[in-house]
């Protein structure tokens, strides 16, 4: 019985060891290029801020990544357009152009977090753009 039950155990941590040892290299994760997203929340020390989307554009608080390290996206009211670099699962999102007129204070903050973003998590419908530890930025898949 003992036996029976250390051997469960065993095989038990076996699994759990190889789902967290996959987790961080998941190859099923969607990558970035040809994907579409829009912004629905900003997390901070754990605490989620749903986006205010009082904004001029029906597009607004959205990102797009296209196939060639390009990007582009709207924030509350503005266009917005760079480049974006893939390493595993980190990235760098730079800002080369964007245009600056009545942004919000959500537009501000959602402009000033993409350029500091260090990493990301994907699955299926769901993007977590990381800036550290304690802030990330969680958006939505948009159906093309």
């Amino acid at each position: 019985m003992k036996r029976t039950i250390i051997i469960s155990l065993l095989v038990a941590a076996m699994g759990m060891i190889t789902f967290m040892g996959c987790e961080k290299h998941n190859s099923e994760s969607p990558s970035l290029p040809n994907t579409s997203w829009r912004l629905f929340a900003f997390v901070e020390n754990g605490v989620s801020t749903p986006v205010n989307y009082n904004c001029f554009s029906t597009n607004c608080f959205t990102i797009n990544f296209k196939n060639n390290r390009k990007w582009d996206g709207v924030s509350s009211s503005n266009h917005m357009e760079g480049k974006y670099n893939v390493s595993n699962h980190n990235v760098k999102i730079e800002i080369s152009l964007m245009t600056e007129i009545c942004e919000t204070e959500d537009g501000l903050k959602f402009v000033d977090k993409l350029g500091k973003v260090t990493s990301y998590v994907s699955a299926s419908n769901q993007l977590r753009l990381d800036i550290d530890e304690n802030e990330s930025l969680l958006f939505e898949r948009i159906q093309q």
